[in-house]
């Protein structure tokens, strides 16, 4: 037994002073200590064990002569009622040492073994969350900054103020320095604000609590992108077929007032939205019926002017009708 603990203490020195002996000869070593080992089975190379059932399972890399710890990795196996099983890097960091993974080169990967991208997770979670992002201070706010050449260009997160004007909000570049535009489905699809499956470009929830609001929208208008130009016929016409009605939604009962997209739709389908069926209507673009209303004013003026001309000319005649019987009697 003596002669096998000797051997064993020889043979760890003997690896010791050899692995750490790098001018020798013999193959190169990478390291103050080098293992090597050919495993066909894919077993581990090196093992670390801690006996103790409550015991972490560490490896603490130390620095100086007062061999301080600046590092470590390894298992933390805390017990019931303490955070569960997991693997750690850098648990004890007390000079605030910064963890770089990957940087000569390389992806890193969290539940893949084939990271694609320089941080590529994956996860089979649902529905939970993939990746979470916690201000552990219930003052501060939780953003993600994103920088070019080290300057924040954009960012996006929740702001946790408690001022009335300033309430919790998520937001998208609430820092925006640069003036970086911000671009939604920019290669395509449709965005929707309260709906889950947004059926155009820009889709708002019907029924919202609150309408959209703004100081100005415009529409492309410039010649420049139109052909066939022509005004418009039957415009006086066209608006003496539409309804003007007043209602009250089905959904919560509000009091509204407009038009019946179907009713619209006989009269002036260009101005009307159709389901996918192409018969169900769903929609009425009231700005585009400004240059109908506009050419029907402007027929129903002609009319108006053509009704004074005929006007004046009946009063003259009335006039000289009336002077010439005041003149009959006097003679």
């Amino acid at each position: 037994m003596k002669r096998t603990v000797l051997w064993g203490l020889g043979f760890l020195l003997m690896v010791v002073v050899v692995s750490a002996d790098a001018s020798r000869p013999g193959p190169t070593f990478m390291g103050t200590l080098h293992v090597q080992s050919n495993f066909a089975g894919g077993g581990p190379t090196i093992v670390v064990q801690n006996k103790n059932a409550v015991g972490d399972i560490a490896i603490d890399f130390l620095s100086g002569a007062d061999g301080q710890v600046i590092g470590n990795v390894g298992v933390i196996t805390d017990g019931p009622g303490f955070p569960p099983l997991r693997f750690f890097i850098l648990y004890s960091n007390p000079a605030g040492m910064p963890l770089t993974l990957a940087e000569n080169g390389g992806n890193v990967g969290a539940g893949t073994s084939n990271p694609t991208a320089p941080f590529h997770v994956r996860a089979n979670v649902p529905p939970g969350p993939i990746v979470n992002v916690e201000n552990a201070n219930p003052e501060g706010d939780i953003p993600i900054d994103f920088l070019y050449d080290g300057v924040v260009v954009g960012n996006v997160g929740v702001v946790r103020e408690t001022a009335p004007d300033k309430p919790r909000r998520f937001f998208v570049l609430e820092r925006n320095d640069t003036g970086l535009p911000l671009t939604l489905a920019e290669n395509g699809g449709n965005v929707g604000i309260g709906v889950a499956n947004p059926s155009n470009i820009l889709t708002v929830k019907q029924g919202s609590g609150t309408d959209p609001i703004a100081g100005a929208w415009t529409t492309y208008s410039s010649r420049r992108w139109k052909t066939n130009i022509t005004p418009i016929q039957g415009a006086l016409d066209k608006v003496q077929r539409l309804r003007g009605v007043s209602f009250d939604w089905k959904k919560d009962g509000s009091h509204g007032i407009g038009l019946i997209a179907e009713e619209v739709g006989e009269v002036i389908p260009a101005v009307v939205a159709y389901e996918q069926n192409g018969s169900d209507a769903r929609s009425v673009d009231y700005s585009r019926l400004v240059p109908l209303l506009i050419e029907a004013i402007k027929e129903q003026q002609n009319e108006i002017g053509e009704l004074k001309a005929a006007l004046k000319s009946l009063t003259k005649k009335s006039e000289e009708t009336e002077a010439q019987s005041v003149a009959m009697r006097h003679e």
